[in-house]
């Protein structure tokens, strides 16, 4: 009897400390959505009942006329900001009270803690600084043939083929793309991933973006249990894979002077203090090789997933939308005309249209349908909207930024389901309110490969809409409902249509 009291103490009491936590918000006068007992908001999510992006399209219509909402990862109280105003103010005003991310992979990890989303603090500050060099249009530019490449290699494949019109899973295909960019753009690597089906690389690259839903979410709530228990959010055997190629790469190009324009050759530039031009002179922060590997491999899990994602909603969006993939298409053969037929980065930079169209499907599909932020020194949010009080964010305290769904506000985008670029012209561009757009995030922590993402989705549709044109098929769907199943962005069904080859 004993035991069993003292049993039931230590539940009550464990059902009273829980109760307790995921009351946090609401106990501070911030209105806040109902969390699950102990999992909090996300429930949904990780009994894959509902898409990420659905669900903070959920929580920021939960309680529309507030600024704010609480929400709950597990028992961790996070803030969703909703305000465009408040989250320019916390984000880029006051950065220095947000500057750090809330990560889901732990910061001692040896490989994967040393990119540059893991890191904190000045540490980020110097690393950031140090590898902005990395990404100036001058070194994109160098980037350019080698993703030409690619993408006339994945022409190649389905011109091939010989048909008169091919179906194809775009999100399939276009990770085969974004494999080869990223392998010879940021490891050196040479791949055609498209022809050789069973490629290592791609392999790889599933199992870095494919993650189980008990290890993502587990890592994420539960650290220092999964920590214990010596779970990782990836497999150690493909950080081995991935450090290994980068160290090799970093030796035989260090014995044999051998120069490259891709990350790894700018990354080595950044170690030894030459990245900028400015002659030999120590880098803002020292890079060790472990460095260079966690760089690349955040460089990779990006480029695998994110931009073939974006990719793929694009190409879906001109196929469903015919009379905008007209006006993409003359602008192209416009451009070829005025540059001898030839696809360079100057010819790619001149298209207006094009750029109206990524900004568009930036818009209404970002990869990542949130962001967040740590808040590192309590932070205090004035009363602004009757029936609102002042309010502290302590320090620990993580933000959401509803990214999917700032954007799908009509609020800022009238009839915000339409894809529509002309959202985006000279006449339009300047009644967009500032922050909200937010697809590669916002302030100083904004993604710092954006332009990199951006030239490559403009290189492979300017090649892919030149020869093909975009056409539903019978598996083609004209609505577009996120799966369930997967925490990335995937469509119920697949993301197929047809490559009609143009005359």
């Amino acid at each position: 009897m004993i035991v069993l009291s003292l049993l039931l103490l230590v539940i009550t009491l464990f059902i009273i400390f829980v109760k307790k936590k995921q009351n946090y918000w609401r106990d501070r006068n911030v209105p806040q959505m109902n969390p699950a007992f102990l999992f909090g908001n996300l429930i949904n999510v990780m009994l894959k009942k509902e898409n990420f992006q659905t669900l903070l399209n959920r929580m920021y219509n939960n309680h529309p006329n507030s600024r704010y909402e609480g929400v709950y990862q597990a028992i961790l109280p996070t803030l969703l900001i909703k305000d465009p105003e408040l989250l320019k103010q916390m984000i880029v005003k006051d950065f220095d009270h947000f500057m750090d991310h809330h990560l889901f992979v732990p910061r001692r990890d040896p490989l994967w803690g040393r990119n540059l989303v893991a890191l904190n603090g000045k540490a980020w500050q110097d690393m950031r600084s140090t590898l902005s060099p990395a990404f100036t249009s001058s070194k994109l530019k160098c980037m350019f043939p080698l993703m030409s490449e690619c993408a006339e290699k994945f022409i190649d494949y389905f011109l091939k083929m010989n048909k008169t019109v091919v179906s194809i899973e775009l999100k399939e295909e276009f990770s085969r793309f974004a494999n080869d960019v990223i392998a010879t753009c940021a490891f050196g690597v040479s791949c055609n991933t498209i022809e050789e089906r069973t490629n290592i690389f791609m392999e790889m690259g599933k199992r870095v973006s494919v993650l189980p839903s008990f290890k993502f979410f587990g890592t994420a709530l539960f650290p220092g249990l999964f920590h214990k228990l010596g779970i990782t959010l990836f497999d150690p055997e493909v950080g081995d894979f991935f450090k290994n190629i980068v160290m090799e790469t970093i030796k035989v190009r260090e014995e044999q002077r051998i120069e490259r324009p891709d990350m790894i050759h700018l990354l080595m530039q950044a170690k030894a203090g030459i990245l900028d031009g400015d002659g030999d002179k120590p880098p803002k922060t020292a890079i060790k090789n472990e460095d260079i590997v966690g760089q690349v491999l955040i460089f990779f899990l990006a480029g695998f997933d994110s931009i073939s994602t974006q990719m793929t909603f694009s190409a879906y969006e001109l196929a469903l939308n015919q009379d905008v993939q007209d006006k993409v298409f003359a602008e192209i053969v416009d451009g070829l005309e005025r540059n001898d037929q030839k696809i360079d980065y100057e010819m790619i930079q001149s298209l207006k249209y094009l750029d109206m169209v990524m900004m568009e499907s930036l818009r209404k599909w970002p990869a990542t349908g949130g962001g967040d932020r740590l808040c590192v020194k309590d932070y205090k949010i004035p009363a602004k909207l009757p029936g609102e009080k002042d309010i502290i964010i302590e320090k620990g305290t993580p933000i959401w930024l509803p990214i999917s769904a700032i954007n799908r506000d009509p609020k800022y985008f009238p009839d915000p389901d339409r894809f529509d670029p002309e959202r985006f012209s000279e006449a339009n561009k300047d009644k967009i309110v500032a922050g909200t757009l937010l697809a590669f995030g916002f302030g100083p922590r904004a993604c710092i490969g954006s332009r990199f993402a951006i030239m490559e989705m403009k290189i492979m549709l300017v090649n892919l809409l030149k020869t093909f044109k975009l056409v539903k098929v019978d598996k083609t769907q004209d609505v577009i409902k996120l799966s369930s199943k997967s925490l990335n962005n995937v469509m119920d069904g697949g993301h197929w249509i047809g490559l009609q080859r143009r005359n």
